[in-house]
């Protein structure tokens, strides 16, 4: 079960109720600005605050988060906590600049690394984690791979610290190991390695000055 855009859910409800962002905050309790960060996705409201927004706008909870109407208070909760997670990887994705699935590989590796009680709720969290792990191991070859495929629109998912991986396609899904993505990432520099011999055959070469 998962929940699919808050925020552009709670925007459809409220316009279809004829209601402003600030009228809806006063309805709630929240202020025009909040009401706006949950619809933009920069924060994802509580439970409670959700249940309030929901009777504001005449819908049932369920409804406005896309479940099931038998869906339990307790797997909301886990599932606003899954899309504030993902939510949370691509604001650090973006801001690091590199792949999305780099990013949460990263971060998985890093938790595990790290193991804490308290939950991550703030994306530089997230990438105070992820800066870490690459401080200490940097981007091992199966990552820089990964940075490779992001261009063809492909990429690395799973969880390397539990031992299983596969490459996403456009068409499909590919189990691989570890072991592969190596092999993989090493034949891609040799191929380009290649390429580049080639070309230097063909063009112009200006040798470095040597001091």
């Amino acid at each position: 079960m998962r929940i699919k855009n808050i925020g552009s859910n709670i925007k459809e409800y409220r316009l279809k109720k004829g209601l402003t962002q600030k009228a809806l905050g006063e309805l709630t309790g929240k202020s025009e600005a909040q009401i706006g960060q949950y619809e933009r996705g920069y924060r994802t409201p509580k439970v409670e605050t959700l249940k309030e927004v929901a009777k504001a706008l005449d819908v049932s909870l369920n409804a406005l988060l896309n479940l099931k109407e038998n869906e339990s208070n307790e797997q909301i909760s886990k599932s606003i906590f899954q899309e504030k997670y993902e939510d949370m990887i691509i604001r650090a994705s973006d801001e690091l600049d590199i792949p999305l699935g780099t990013a949460k590989l990263l971060y998985q590796k890093a938790r595990f690394r790290f193991p804490f009680d308290k939950d991550v709720t703030d994306y530089k969290e997230v990438i105070s984690l992820i800066e870490a792990e690459i401080d200490i191991q940097g981007f091992e070859p199966w990552l820089q791979f990964e940075t490779k495929l992001a261009h063809i629109k492909y990429r690395i998912g799973g969880d390397e610290t539990e031992g299983y991986l596969w490459i996403e396609t456009p068409k499909g899904t590919i189990e691989v190991s570890e072991g592969e993505i190596h092999r993989l990432n090493k034949e891609v520099n040799e191929f380009l390695e290649f390429k580049i011999e080639s070309l230097k055959k063909s063009r112009p070469f200006h040798p470095n000055k040597t001091k």
